[in-house]
């Protein structure tokens, strides 16, 4: 291996590494979020028979039983809630790693290869938020690895790992069981002319998913009613439509505002990424047929494939689901697997099909500045989707310092901070503050929350402003005529 290979496999894992650190840095810092502080008080934060037997569209089964260990033997935390995510988003790092150096080897592409895989908005997030998402995406892409890596007959191990890796993406997240069913359909079709292919299938890799998803998630689902899974779009385009905005318009304000134009560029960008998905999967069907008659036994020859194969079962389960049952198709992170499979499929083509001196280095520029737009988009005080809850933690500190627990407080908020404040009242063990209901800004309050879309409240109310947040915009406010206790 020269020096060159060497320094750019070192400055790849150099970048993991640097995500790695952002993921535990925003964990340690952010503020909660409605989502995360739901996850808690609802199925982490509550007996295990609530936990097991509980459900709703925000259960991440998987997840809320290893936080609830997490949190069990570090105590209570916006951290040690976020820390499977965390282990999760390093592990997907390392996957992504070894998926790009199967592409490229060590060359510059490595170091892109990685940062459009780790650095997309939707799935930077979700390496560090205490949801389910990132865990099971990170199992997922494992699973694609392993099976990339399979030799024409795989080992019963190989198949159990591969089993286990899907049944657990499915256990943090159940929109895994699309991507996850894809995969194993790709797995029986590419191994099934080996001879004793299927009895292997059906007992090292069949039986080990369905009894290890079954042990997860039997007891919740048991619960489950169709009105639970209530988050998605009605329409394809739409939900594709969920994805681009969300790796494209998280707010880039990194950038110089100077350039009147960038901000309707990007979004022009982002309304027009679907139509280019949409090409690059019709371009997968020759490229996945001549790699089958070619190039199929070698490891990048394999992960093309299934690739392919994969995402266009998954695409059609989709479709059957919309029309046969009116399931509703992804919208943004119940669509997360997109992200990777989408980017590995677009470097494998332009690894395998761009040949030309002039255009490999019109795609190495092109791959380069789309991770641009995406470390444009890096805001390590917060989570963007959740930019509202970004000064809950901070209010909660300021009424630790005003407030000596000498008397019962009433706190009135938006019901969307509701969930982060019974969080950190929990957390802090503040039981002087009363249990924050979802329509408190209905009653009189001691103290006030309150959104940018709540401010005519403190004139109608006759509010003193305590503390402003910058990044969420809130406020914290108390009645004018009313001493805080010394």
């Amino acid at each position: 291996m020269t020096r060159s290979f060497i320094v750019w496999t070192r400055l790849a894992q150099a970048l993991a590494l640097a995500i790695l650190a952002l993921n535990v840095y925003r964990a340690a810092t952010c503020s909660i979020t409605i989502d995360e502080a739901f996850t808690f008080n609802r199925f982490v934060g509550v007996p295990y028979t609530q936990t097991l037997r509980d459900f709703d569209a925000n259960h991440h089964v998987l997840y809320a039983l290893l936080a609830r260990v997490s949190v069990g033997a570090f105590g209570v935390s916006a951290f040690t809630l976020r820390l499977p995510s965390l282990l999760g988003g390093a592990l997907y790092l390392w996957v992504a790693l070894a998926l790009s150096r199967m592409l490229f080897g060590c060359r510059p592409m490595l170091v892109a290869a990685v940062g459009l895989l780790g650095l997309n908005p939707l799935v930077l997030d979700q390496m560090s938020l205490a949801r389910g998402y990132g865990a099971g995406l990170a199992c997922w892409l494992l699973a694609l690895y392993l099976v990339a890596g399979w030799p024409p007959s795989p080992q019963p191990r190989q198949l159990r790992a591969a089993a286990l890796a899907l049944a657990a993406s499915v256990g943090f997240n159940l929109i895994f069981v699309v991507p996850g069913l894809a995969l194993a359909a790709w797995c029986a079709i590419e191994t099934g002319r080996e001879e004793g292919a299927w009895n292997n299938l059906l007992n090292h890799m069949l039986l080990p998913g369905v009894v290890g998803t079954f042990l997860i998630l039997a007891l919740p689902l048991a619960h489950a009613e169709s009105h639970y899974f209530y988050l998605g779009e009605k329409t394809l385009w739409r939900s594709v439509g969920s994805l681009s905005h969300a790796s494209l318009l998280q707010g880039m304000y990194w950038f110089p505002q100077r350039i009147k134009t960038w901000d309707a560029s990007i979004w022009i960008l982002a309304d027009r990424l679907p139509w280019a998905a949409a090409v690059l999967f019709f371009l997968g069907i020759p490229a996945g047929i001549h790699t089958l008659l070619r190039t199929r036994r070698t490891e990048t020859g394999r992960l093309g494939t299934a690739l392919i194969a994969t995402g266009w079962m998954a695409l059609l389960m989709l479709v059957i689901g919309n029309k046969a049952v009116h399931a509703l198709y992804p919208f943004a992170r119940t669509g997360i697997y997109w992200i990777p499979l989408l980017t590995l499929l677009s470097l494998w083509l332009c690894k395998r099909y761009v040949t030309h001196t002039v255009a490999r280095a019109a795609v190495s520029v092109a791959a380069w500045a789309w991770l641009a737009l995406y470390l444009l988009q890096i805001h390590p005080a917060y989570y963007p989707p959740f930019r509202s809850d970004a000064g809950t933690k901070d209010f909660v500190e300021a009424l630790r310092r005003m407030e000596d627990g000498s008397r019962k407080i009433r706190l009135g908020t938006n019901w969307q901070l509701v969930e982060g404040f019974n969080f950190y009242r929990h957390c802090y063990g503040l039981s002087w503050i009363a249990r924050v209901e979802r329509d408190s800004l209905e009653q009189p309050a001691d103290y006030y929350a309150l959104l940018p879309g709540d401010l005519p409240l403190i004139e109608k109310l006759k509010l003193k402003v305590l503390a402003r947040d910058p990044l969420s915009e809130a406020v914290l406010a108390r009645p004018a005529a009313v001493q805080s206790s010394p």
